[in-house]
């Protein structure tokens, strides 16, 4: 059972969250997938790489589109790295990967008008130990914008910031059988219901949870691989989508002051 949900805005200029099936193109997610976030939220807190996979089990999080977001494809020149050598300043040396460049479509997302405005999601996260040390932690980085390490949508070279912190939401869990969704869900939780014709979902296989494997021969080091995989469906306007719901579970209705919506965590 939730027993605290707050959110904070993501925001940026271009982001791109890497589909995780896709090798010949960089096609992006127009969400980030749940394991970014994690990532994000890990990077906050100053956590190392790769070292946080299981630390998350007891959290939920929710997605939302907030602006309005343009799909464009860039081309970006890509160096073949041969190998990587690991030298004593504990950093990776690559070799050999400078005489040989690939150029490489990428699709990038951003705002509508890109000189007024950005990119921004809001993350909604429901815990169900309110004590979590990360989760306290989390909330003093977020009330204070202190964050350990900063924040990227998606590549690195794509930095992005936070804003917005609401940490006084009133949530029950809903009841009801058909809703206005704003944030993403499982696909197989719920039935769309043609409610509005200016209603604009996607529907993907996102990966809920990651690991790595051994260090490679060939880069030496570790590979990230989605041991978790599922199908989510969102709203891309801010209309939300109309639903059905199959599943109650984690489907809650959130208020702060005046405002009121309906979310899924996953």
């Amino acid at each position: 059972m939730i027993q605290e949900i707050i959110s904070f805005d993501l925001c940026g200029k271009v982001a791109h969250f890497r589909k995780f099936y896709s090798s010949s193109t960089a096609l992006s997610y127009t969400i980030p997938p749940k394991t970014t976030i994690i990532g994000l939220i890990s990077a906050i807190l100053g956590l190392g790489r790769d070292t946080y996979y299981d630390d998350y089990d007891n959290w939920f999080i929710g997605v939302q589109i907030i602006s309005p977001i343009k799909k464009i494809f860039q081309k970006f020149n890509y160096l073949n790295v041969k190998s990587v050598e690991f030298n004593i300043e504990n950093e990776y040396s690559y070799v050999n990967g400078f005489d040989n460049r690939t150029q490489i479509s990428v699709e990038l997302l951003i705002p509508e008008n890109i000189r007024e405005e950005v990119l921004k999601y809001r993350i909604y996260i429901g815990v169900v130990e309110r004590e979590d040390d990360y989760f306290q932690k989390l909330k003093k980085c977020l009330v204070n914008n202190n964050g350990i390490f900063g924040v990227a949508l998606g590549g690195a070279n794509m930095l992005g910031y936070y804003e917005n912190y609401i940490y006084k939401y009133k949530f029950s869990q809903i009841n009801q059988k058909e809703i206005v969704l704003k944030s993403s869900a499982f696909a197989d939780n719920v039935e769309l219901i043609n409610g509005n014709n200016e209603m604009i979902v996607e529907q993907d296989i996102f990966p809920l949870k990651m690991t790595t494997q051994n260090k490679t021969k060939s880069k030496g080091i570790a590979t990230r691989i989605a041991t978790e995989t599922k199908s989510l469906i969102y709203p891309i306007n801010e209309s939300g989508m109309y639903v059905k719901i199959i599943n109650h579970t984690n489907f809650y209705q959130i208020t702060n002051k005046n405002e009121t919506a309906n979310i899924a965590l996953i």
